[in-house]
């Protein structure tokens, strides 16, 4: 809400005035000791899933996205290194000096039809998520703090870093991406109908919100499937 001052000529405030006045709790154009207060509404602004991404790795993401294409959802990890989900396709965004690019980023484009698995490594207060994919065998375990060649999921390109807590969240959208995967590798076997990518998105979006519980996205999208 925005607090507008129509006219404070020899205004005098009470203290529980002052109070109503800067906490937004004068709901109508109010005449407060000659101070004449209007509060107006100003509409949100339009966000979309690439708003959530830090801005170092937006800047590298953004070149490699085409025309047309829709960026589904969003996991941050570490360092601001991100998976990005787009409909046929998802970036391992890793900017920066902990992923070996001081000055750039190394930006991986793994096609839904390409990816075999998508796991997830959880410890106490961290997490890796490994997408499994030609050229990205998963042959060797990862750990959060290894700097070892081939085990640090800051540098490989197939490995995202991130919190325990932000990898329990981030379970809704790796769900929707392996169904993704799933319909792009059996479309000849698919039973849902094409709008199914479209609401798991919607109800994604939802639950990275905050908006859905978890029990409440995973009977949403049992509706979805079954439907």
């Amino acid at each position: 809400m925005q607090l507008r001052v129509l006219d404070e000529a020899h205004a005098t405030l009470t203290d529980p005035d002052r109070r109503a006045v800067y906490d937004g709790s004068l709901k109508n154009p109010t005449t407060v000791s000659s101070l004449s207060v209007e509060i107006e509404a100003t509409e949100p602004a339009v966000t979309t899933p690439l708003d959530a991404l830090p801005a170092k790795a937006r800047k590298h993401l953004e070149p490699q996205i085409h025309d047309g294409e829709e960026v589904i959802a969003v996991i941050n990890g570490m360092s601001s290194q991100a998976i990005v989900a787009l409909q046929t396709r998802l970036f391992i965004v890793k900017p920066g000096l902990m992923a070996g690019s001081t000055f750039g980023a190394r930006v991986t484009s793994f096609d839904y039809r390409n990816i075999t698995a998508i796991e997830v490594n959880k410890k106490l207060v961290t997490a890796v998520i490994e997408v499994i994919a030609a050229g990205y065998q998963g042959s060797m375990p990862t750990h959060f703090w290894s700097s070892k060649e081939g085990a640090d999921p800051y540098k490989l390109s197939n490995c995202l870093p991130l919190g325990r807590a932000e990898a329990d969240k981030a379970e809704p959208v790796l769900a929707q991406i392996r169904q993704l995967v799933a319909q792009l590798q059996n479309p000849a076997h698919q039973t849902t109908s094409p709008g199914v990518a479209d609401e798991l998105a919607k109800l994604a979006e939802l639950r990275q919100q905050g908006i859905l519980s978890a029990d409440e996205f995973d009977a949403a999208k049992r509706r979805v499937l079954a439907s």
